[in-house]
């Protein structure tokens, strides 16, 4: 009995020191974290395309935007953001946002992006096709510059010959468009050439037309198409487009390049003239 429990004494000694040293083996260690807090990001766009200075868009949208940025500075947690796009600006045939969009925020993950608020007049030609594509950006917001229910009409020139043979005839195609909200569905065409006589003539609206020019010279034949436009319409700048067709003849004469004198360079020098 005695020598049990003496053994029992020794047996508790050694489960200890097994316990040590399985707590050795687990390698524990103290560990202290520095967290620091990191800002979500909101993306301001400033949309700087030519049509932004129709009426009051522009002011409008600098309104608009120090508004924004005077609520949005006040969150402690939330970095602003403000870019202009497109990256043409004026010279921009189509406005494209979401390009810059992507651009500013590709430092920035997907967690962090509190969203984007463009201020634009609303037509952006690059909106991601994809609706899941925009949960990417986080809540996307628009604030229309322009007004309720515009009005604008816009004639479009389609498809023009740039050279055309003197004497004969060259093809324009083009297209009148209107907003959905005229109510039109014709529109006079004006077509004024260069022997200075006006020809005037209705065509559907949103339909495209074909139209026959002569050219009546070599060199540069200017014609120019202009619509009537309507009670406050957004702007008449777009109502109307001139075509260039470059006049070439069909057959030129040989000229003789001597050391006399001779009456050819006098043909020379006039088809210099007439076409550089």
């Amino acid at each position: 009995m005695l020598s049990g429990i003496q053994r029992r004494k020794g047996l508790s000694l050694r489960i200890i020191s097994v316990a040590v040293f399985i707590l050795f083996l687990c390698g524990p260690s103290l560990i202290k974290e520095e967290r620091e807090a990191v800002k979500d990001v909101a993306l301001i766009v400033m949309d700087q395309s030519l049509s932004q200075d129709m009426a009051h868009r522009k002011e409008n949208a600098d309104k608009a935007l120090a508004y924004l940025k005077e609520q949005l500075g006040s969150i402690d947690d939330l970095e602003v953001r403000t870019i202009e796009a497109p990256k043409d600006g004026k010279l921009a045939n189509e406005t494209k946002l979401f390009d810059a969009i992507d651009r500013s925020l590709a430092d920035v993950p997907k967690q962090r992006r509190a969203g984007v608020i463009l201020l634009t007049d609303g037509q952006v030609h690059d909106v991601p096709k994809n609706p899941e594509s925009y949960e990417q950006y986080g809540p996307v917001h628009v604030l229309l510059t322009g007004k309720k229910n515009e009005k604008d009409r816009h004639l479009k020139i389609i498809q023009a010959a740039a050279y055309g043979i003197v004497g004969q005839n060259v093809t324009i195609k083009y297209k009148v468009e209107d907003t959905d909200n005229t109510g039109d569905s014709t529109a006079t065409i004006t077509l004024n050439a260069h022997d200075g006589k006006p020809e005037t003539f209705t065509v559907p609206v949103g339909e495209e037309q074909t139209i026959d020019l002569p050219v009546a010279h070599a060199g540069q034949n200017v014609f120019e198409l202009q619509v009537d436009g309507f009670e406050d319409e957004l702007t008449l700048s777009n109502n109307r487009a001139a075509a260039i067709v470059n006049g070439v003849r069909d057959r030129l004469r040989v000229l003789l390049v001597s050391g006399q004198p001779y009456a050819g360079a006098r043909t020379w020098r006039d088809l210099l003239t007439s076409d550089p």
